[in-house]
């Protein structure tokens, strides 16, 4: 059985679509027919309240987005990308047609509020000139900002990640284009540290730096709220996963650090978790990934949110106590 998303088209209308079909770009007639009557109505940012009392100095609220998936491409990228890279982007640009308006809309709402922001990756559904283009719309705003898996993905083969070099000259496209540093950023506001770490692929010969980064932003003492793309392991989102997939592992879904069915945690990623389980001044983790709102805790004690999908019109409002 496949996991299911909503996504809406119009006023109130709302169509199943699983992983798979969302994986593979493949849409049915029904969802293809909705493009057309969607493409010319109001857009309206689905947004969803979330309260948060981990003790904080100062109440507040703040945007949390993820997983926008934005498929701009230019006409010379997709020429080089050939035959099948342009077949997966017609694909894909089906699925995710939404996502431009999604991201304007989320971006609109936190310009307007002047409120702070944590977005937590795959804004861009590949790597390409134009999808990095169009997530520099972000820069300028205070937003918080960490890659996803989705930010090691390239329509063209000769842009497909090989190498630690090609990595490292990722990691620098992706930090001026989307404003953030990686493996680790970190901001305070209003005497909260939101710390900002990619543990999604794009710094993943980076992990070692990471892990001291995170020491450092620990050893300040204030309420701490770590914002990632993968989840931090938990056996109740593994529950829910395996209902629609009875094959991949874990670490599809997570970052782990333990054994999880069999399947041991990478010695980096381990030393990572178990330094954050020992932090008492973790209040919260946010994340994203999933595409499905969740709401649950890591190590059975600290608050974890999921952002539900951004390019499906989603974004989350948390006010923090």
């Amino acid at each position: 059985m496949d996991r299911h998303w909503l996504l809406k088209f119009g006023a109130g209308a709302r169509h199943r679509v699983t992983r798979r079909a969302f994986s593979s770009g493949f849409l049915s007639a029904l969802i293809c027919g909705a493009l057309k009557a969607d493409a010319v109505k109001p857009f309206a940012l689905d947004v969803r309240t979330v309260r948060l009392s981990p003790g904080v100095p100062t109440p507040f609220s703040f945007v949390h987005f993820s997983d926008t998936h934005l498929t701009e491409t230019t006409a010379t990228e997709l020429a080089a990308a050939g035959a099948e890279g342009r077949a997966l982007h017609e694909r894909r640009a089906k699925v995710l047609y939404r996502n431009a308006r999604a991201f304007a809309a989320v971006l609109t709402r936190i310009r307007e509020t002047g409120s702070f922001a944590v977005n937590t990756g795959d804004l861009l559904d590949y790597v390409s000139d134009g999808g990095l283009s169009a997530a520099a719309a972000q820069r300028g705003l205070d937003i918080l900002t960490t890659p996803g898996n989705h930010e090691t993905m390239a329509l063209d083969p000769a842009r497909k990640l090989k190498e630690k070099a090609m990595y490292a000259a990722l990691g620098t496209r992706i930090e001026e284009s989307f404003g953030c540093r990686l493996p680790v950023e970190a901001r305070t506001v209003k005497g909260v540290r939101f710390v900002a770490f990619d543990n999604a692929g794009v710094s993943r010969y980076r992990m070692a730096e990471a892990l001291e980064a995170l020491k450092r932003e620990f050893a300040a003492g204030l309420p701490t709220v770590l914002c990632c793309h993968f989840p931090l392991y938990s056996p109740e989102i593994l529950a829910r996963e395996r209902k629609g997939n009875k094959t991949k592992p874990a670490r599809a879904w997570m970052m782990i650090g333990e054994e999880v069915e069999g399947v041991a945690p990478r010695p980096k990623e381990k030393a990572i978790v178990d330094f954050l389980k020992a932090q008492k001044n973790l209040k919260a983790v946010l994340a994203g990934h999933l595409h499905g709102f969740w709401q649950g805790t890591f190590n059975g004690v600290v608050p974890m949110i999921v952002a539900p999908a951004n390019y499906d019109g989603r974004a989350l409002e948390i006010n923090l106590a």
